[in-house]
């Protein structure tokens, strides 16, 4: 019986595994369609919007004096920043909830991810062009801020992703709103099992349940 509980125990812990690594849609716009507001340092937002990832965020100016709060904008837009908030939470003045010029917003996981479909709303609330070429910052692992594209976010995956900041910023600056970017755990890291070569461990477990139960039915 107790081969039998720890096989079980183990083939779960597998699947638990496999089950992490999938992607999923962490999804800032449906997450401020339901309650707009901004919020501190440290928020940690985990729900169905994120699918179970637990996402930290966290926003400021890239230079001077002053604060500036992660804000969740309502009407199909997704995660900005503020800087000044009402008592209620809300923006004030109403149009300074996207990321504009001299703001950043950092998005930080527990697990080491892989990022990537990457979509973006501009000040309007209208899509950005996955091939737009007008530019934004990009800071991967608290790294200094480099210059990239809309269009390359959108198509090409970030790896090893601890935390991620975006920027304002660049040779031709567009004002945006992160509405979605697609996660999931890096199996490349030391201490996670990725599939498909987690599939053997996974059926090892699922080997040992069978054996434990042939076991026991021949007593």
């Amino acid at each position: 019986m107790k081969k039998l509980i720890a096989a079980a125990t183990f083939g779960a812990a597998i699947l638990a595994t496999a089950a992490q690594a999938a992607p999923v849609n962490l999804n800032f716009e449906a997450e401020a369609n339901g309650n707009e507001r901004g919020v501190a340092d440290g928020y940690v937002l985990n729900n169905a919007n994120t699918g179970g990832i637990a996402v930290t965020l966290s926003a400021g100016l890239q230079s001077g004096p002053g604060d500036a709060f992660a804000y969740f904008d309502s009407g199909n837009a997704g995660l900005g920043v503020c800087k000044i908030l009402t008592t209620a939470a809300q923006c004030n003045p109403g149009d300074d909830d996207n990321v504009t010029s001299n703001e950043f917003v950092t998005l930080a996981f527990d697990v080491t991810m892989i990022l990537s479909d990457f979509v973006f709303r501009a000040a309007n609330h209208n899509l950005i062009s996955d091939t737009s070429m007008d530019t934004l910052l990009v800071g991967i692992n608290g790294g200094a801020l480099a210059q990239t594209t809309f269009g390359a976010l959108s198509n090409i995956p970030l790896f090893g992703v601890d935390s991620l900041t975006l920027a304002y910023g660049g040779s031709s600056p567009n004002q945006f709103y992160l509405s979605s970017v697609k996660a999931e755990a890096d199996p490349s890291i030391v201490g996670q099992v990725p599939l498909p070569a987690g599939l053997p461990l996974m059926l090892a477990g699922l080997g040992a349940l069978a054996v434990a139960k042939r076991r026991k039915q021949s007593r």
